[in-house]
């Protein structure tokens, strides 16, 4: 059972909202190229395919099929509408209500967005939803390889947990801010390979690998 009670879980899912609400722009501006680890999936992808892209941003991976010559229906969805072909979608609030209920796809994709999802129950009902796909391919955020980037979570999450009065975080969850501001912070799980085996236990593994120096990638199914 989570340490979080729901009003926890709201408020760290308030907290990283307003983050990107108050970053975008900037976070934007560093977000512009496709990561390394997206390369080795480009197999799974054919012409005509309907894709989902779950927490899309500012669909950068979508441009990424498309300069890869790959045509494909991509339904962008993201916490924000970052322009007309984004649609909106609040993940964590949805994943308490049970109501994301996610369509299936020939790939569902979701990058750079489960290590912003607080407890364990949450990522699995994630997970899950997007294992309604044929295939998923899900990114896990493993910042303890960067010790530059480990040693500042470490730092701001003991001014976040007391601006935010929590101070029973969970084992591997940590706050980040952006550059050098101390107004704004992201929840960040850091994983690790017990627990990326876990969640993919009861799946279909069909191929697992490092990238991007910190991320750990599934390609999974039912």
């Amino acid at each position: 059972m989570s340490n979080y009670t729901n009003e926890q879980i709201q408020l760290i899912n308030k907290t990283t909202t307003e983050f990107y609400s108050s970053v975008a722009e900037s976070f934007s501006d560093t977000r512009q190229h496709e990561w390394e680890g997206w390369k080795n999936c480009l197999q799974f992808f054919h012409n005509g395919d309907a894709v989902l892209d779950l927490g899309c941003g500012n669909r950068r991976f979508s441009k990424f099929l498309e300069e890869n010559d790959l045509n494909v229906k991509v339904d962008n969805y993201d916490n924000f509408s970052w322009d007309e072909k984004v649609k909106q979608v609040d993940i964590i609030d949805s994943l308490l209500n049970n109501t994301l209920n996610l369509n299936s796809y020939d790939v569902a994709v979701c990058f750079g967005v489960m290590h912003h999802i607080p407890t364990s129950e949450l990522r699995e009902k994630l997970l899950a939803e997007l294992c309604k796909s044929k295939i998923a391919i899900v990114s896990f955020w493993q910042f303890e390889k960067d010790e530059r980037v480990f040693n500042k979570a470490k730092e701001t999450t003991k001014l976040a947990k007391e601006k935010l009065c929590l101070q029973n975080l969970e084992e591997n969850d940590y706050f980040l801010s952006w550059k050098d501001r101390e107004d704004a912070y992201r929840f960040c799980h850091n994983f690790t390979n017990k627990e990326i085996d876990d969640l993919k236990s009861g799946y279909k593994t069909i191929e697992e690998y490092s990238a991007d120096k910190c991320n750990k990638y599934l390609i999974i199914s039912k």
